[in-house]
């Protein structure tokens, strides 16, 4: 499974790094580690949209020291500018993250030419693994041919995965489970694994 990391905070909103590496290092010795989970950092559940750049990238080098080699690292760059996006992507890189979250730039509607054309430039500029979220309710949903699109990208490894189809949902894992490790987002657990998801 995938561990969303909670980002603790001091109550002047600092970021409380001591608070963010005890519970790393209680999920780590509670069975998240190499083989058996991922633990993400500076996302969504670790309250991303009210830090800085400058404070994910630091929110991740905890992460990453504090689970001392144990578990793999991901860190999310879902951002509205693509700047800031590899930005992150190469501070996460220099602190020894092993994979990177992405999404398309939110806020505004995205087509499928947008979406694909933003993937490719963050792509085509970074270094680590990308998992692709898919978030629909920011205003675009993946497609099966985007899928087949993403495949073409050597780097994308993954896909944090739900759609607001259900036939595209499990036609994409049915189709792509070989090619990309699936994430389920969508509380559909049985069918992540009966399709060749991975959690």
């Amino acid at each position: 499974p995938v561990i969303p990391v909670i980002t603790n905070l001091q109550e002047d909103l600092s970021i409380d790094h001591e608070a963010i590496a005890e519970n790393v290092a209680f999920s780590v010795d509670h069975g998240v580690v190499t083989g058996a989970g991922i633990l993400l950092g500076a996302a969504a559940g670790g309250d991303f949209p009210v830090l800085s750049t400058e404070e994910r990238v630091a929110v991740g080098a905890t992460v990453v020291k504090a689970a001392g080699g144990r578990a793999p690292v991901m860190c999310s760059v879902q951002h509205t500018n693509i700047n800031d996006m590899l930005e992150m992507e190469a501070g996460f890189a220099e602190a020894g993250v092993e994979a990177v979250q992405w999404s398309q730039p939110y806020y505004y509607a995205t087509t499928d030419e947008d979406w694909l054309r933003s993937l490719k430039a963050f792509h085509d500029e970074t270094t680590l693994p990308i998992f692709v979220y898919n978030t629909p309710w920011e205003g675009h949903n993946i497609s099966l041919e985007l899928l087949e699109q993403m495949a073409t990208l050597p780097r994308v490894h993954g896909v944090k995965w739900m759609n607001t189809d259900q036939g595209v949902y499990q036609r994409g894992m049915a189709r792509f489970s070989g090619r990309f490790s699936f994430i389920d987002n969508a509380g559909e657990n049985i069918y992540n694994a009966l399709l060749g998801g991975c959690g």
